[in-house]
């Protein structure tokens, strides 16, 4: 019979690192967000001011002893590598982007999925407000700017001001950008935005900016919103050369309601079937016509 955690087998072990590189980020207490001045546009993304900061957790595990340490770097390279970031998008206008998960180790060249969590709120002054709507698009452009940078430089904050920091691009490819609403939050709309669910409402430089208290859009315009930004994105894959790198670097992007799928961009099967047709032209062009 096992009488410790080193006792147990591998399998069950791997299980165990897992449930705890899974724990969330929590927020970090009096932080704030900024503004990148080379991001700046109709619909406004401030970042976190901070990086997320390492699990002290799995550290406490892996330097334990020997065998934690060699089976947490067996998980690193054998766990699919899931990324998971929520976005809250405020009166149509500010975007705040916060990262729930980040894989343990170093970013690969090739991650599994990066996984959106969206959140469509307002603040007390855009409750039942028509006013506060971005131009058509622009806040799915920019949503889509964010999926852009991660591509380029990770989740780091410090290159979301500067593309040119040393160390700062890492050429990410993704196999699936999972874009998701959950509407539970949408359901309790008679009550405010739980902190815990938006962090870091408080914009350096601009103290007199409340977020707080925070409310969900009604249902019905959540629905809009998502809908649009499913139609924006499909339609900026296939032509738009600001979503060149999406295009270049994802294989497919769902969207979902609760987990329900509403559209399913398989941008690898669109760039391949392209191809194909270009190679047909070649292939006729040079051919010419038959004498």
């Amino acid at each position: 019979m096992p009488t410790g955690l080193l006792d147990l087998p591998s399998e069950l072990l791997f299980e165990i690192i897992g449930l705890i590189t899974a724990c969330p980020y929590p927020s970090i207490p009096s932080g704030k967000r900024y503004r990148p001045t080379r991001l700046q546009s109709r619909a406004v993304i401030c970042f976190p001011a901070k990086d997320p900061v390492s699990r002290r957790s799995i550290r406490n595990v892996e330097l334990s002893c020997r065998r934690l340490h060699l089976e947490v770097n067996e998980y690193r390279k054998k766990a699919p590598s899931v990324f998971k970031l929520d976005i809250a998008i405020v009166d149509d206008h500010w975007i705040l982007p916060y990262w729930r998960f980040i894989p343990i180790g170093h970013i690969r060249y090739s991650i599994s999925s990066l996984k959106i969590n969206l959140i469509y709120c307002c603040t007390e002054d855009g409750r039942g407000s028509s006013n506060t709507s971005s131009p058509a698009g622009a806040t799915e452009m920019e949503i889509l700017k964010v999926i852009s940078h991660f591509l380029e430089h990770g989740f780091s904050t410090s290159s979301f001001e500067s593309s040119k920091s040393p160390g700062s691009h890492v050429d990410v490819r993704v196999e699936h950008i999972a874009i998701n609403m959950n509407t539970i939050i949408i359901r309790r709309s008679d009550q405010v935005i739980d902190e815990e669910d938006i962090p870091l409402r408080h914009i350096d430089g601009l103290a007199h900016l409340s977020f707080d208290p925070l409310y969900p859009v009604d249902d019905k315009s959540c629905e809009d919103h998502f809908s649009t930004l499913a139609h924006i994105t499909d339609h900026a894959l296939r032509s738009l050369q600001n979503a060149l790198t999406i295009r270049e670097r994802v294989g497919r992007v769902t969207f979902s309601i609760d987990g329900h799928l509403k559209k399913d961009v398989d941008i690898a099967a669109r760039m391949s079937r392209s191809q194909e047709a270009r190679i047909a032209e070649y292939r006729r062009q040079s051919i010419g016509p038959s004498s």
